[in-house]
């Protein structure tokens, strides 16, 4: 018995056929539609409609999955940790040397200005 997708009824391979219709309008540069789709496949406009939906859950799971960032392996994290530490000590260290440079005491201005 062919293989059915949970709670819907709709069969694998009628799945596989809306992908490759998907497929070849989007190829053709056309509209993909499940009136497209439909002229393509044949069946219930409701099975269609369906399919389409299920079809279109799938490539935008595959799309975010592709897209998603991996975690950060804990040796990249710890050196960029340690990179981030002495970048701050540095930046510090050249802050504390500037506010060492400023004037304590007020500067006044002249009264002829």
């Amino acid at each position: 018995m062919p293989k059915q997708t949970p709670k819907v009824g709709l069969k694998e391979s009628f799945l596989k056929d809306v992908e490759k219709a998907f497929d070849t309008l989007e190829k053709a540069g056309q509209k993909v539609t499940v009136q497209a789709i439909h002229d393509k496949t044949g069946g219930s406009m409701n099975k269609v409609c369906l399919a389409v939906r299920i079809v279109r859950e799938r490539r935008e799971t595959k799309r975010r999955e592709a897209e998603s960032v991996p975690d950060m392996p804990a040796e990249v994290r710890e050196a960029f940790e340690a990179a981030w530490v002495q970048t701050y000590r540095v930046a510090d260290a050249s802050a504390a040397d500037a506010r060492m440079r400023i004037p304590t005491h007020p500067i006044r201005c002249s009264d002829d200005i």
